[in-house]
């Protein structure tokens, strides 16, 4: 009878920790992209430290032919914490942002925060939070110099 309860008691510790790292959907809607020329490419970041160092938890890039009125929508899945996202709208498929006398050529954007400036914005100021089973919408606004 006790190997019963020693297998229930694990059956319930597994559950508790499949639950807790859940994979959660979040909606990516991008908006403002001028056109439908090459690839946007999104980075996830965990925290400063890598977001600083450019090393992504994953690097994901998607085809912009199904673009209205400058808008499109992805859906990526991510395990419950805190996440943010810096993507790349680059046209020419090269896989870098073009500069033009320090200048960004092609569009660039991170999770729901408009950029302003030359300097990269902290972790703080576009992270977001992926909560146990909720659906997250990310607002991406692709700017353009």
């Amino acid at each position: 009878m006790k190997l019963w309860l020693f297998y229930i008691i694990c059956f319930i510790l597994y559950s508790s920790v499949s639950i807790s790292q859940s994979n959660n959907n979040v909606i990516l809607e991008f908006s403002n992209i001028r056109n439908t020329t090459g690839y946007i490419r999104v980075g996830v970041y965990k925290d400063q430290l890598s977001f600083k160092n450019e090393t992504p938890y994953f690097i994901k890039s998607f085809s912009k032919e199904n673009i209205t009125d400058g808008k499109i929508s992805f859906r990526i899945t991510l395990e419950t914490g805190i996440y943010g996202i810096a993507f790349l709208d680059d046209e020419n498929e090269n896989e870098i942002m073009d500069y033009s006398f320090f200048i960004p050529l092609e569009g660039y954007g991170f999770s729901n925060y408009i950029h302003s400036g030359f300097q990269s914005p902290d972790f703080d100021d576009f992270k977001f939070r992926v909560s146990l089973d909720n659906d997250s919408n990310i607002d991406l606004f692709v700017k353009y110099y």
